[in-house]
């Protein structure tokens, strides 16, 4: 299998996961790791060391998901994002409505 940059894929998917937890360990700024539990690429336990070595890294795994989550799951995995920013940036979520003016 190659790359669009036409590098052998096994070589790239190897990159990710021997990323130096050193050098994540570097990046203070809010992060989000999402990641698909079946991604056929890069095997689930390097998402697990990413958000391991970056500070304060949160990690949302997807179940039946493949190597895309922001496609495989878009809209889940946009809500997730849009959340995590709105939390990192401070900003209030919507108060959720009352029971009893839920639609029926």
């Amino acid at each position: 299998m190659t790359t669009l940059g036409g590098g052998d894929a096994s070589a790239a998917a190897y990159r990710y996961t021997a990323a130096d937890p050193a050098a994540l360990a570097t990046i203070h700024v809010p992060t989000l790791v999402q990641w698909g539990e079946g991604d056929p690429l890069i095997e689930v336990a390097a998402a697990h060391k990413f958000a391991d070595a970056i500070p304060g890294a949160a990690l949302i795994v997807y179940p039946n998901v493949g190597h895309m989550p922001q496609l495989e799951a878009a809209e889940q995995s946009a809500t997730d994002a849009a959340t995590f920013l709105k939390q990192a940036l401070g900003v209030a979520a919507p108060a959720a409505a009352p029971a009893a003016a839920t639609p029926h």
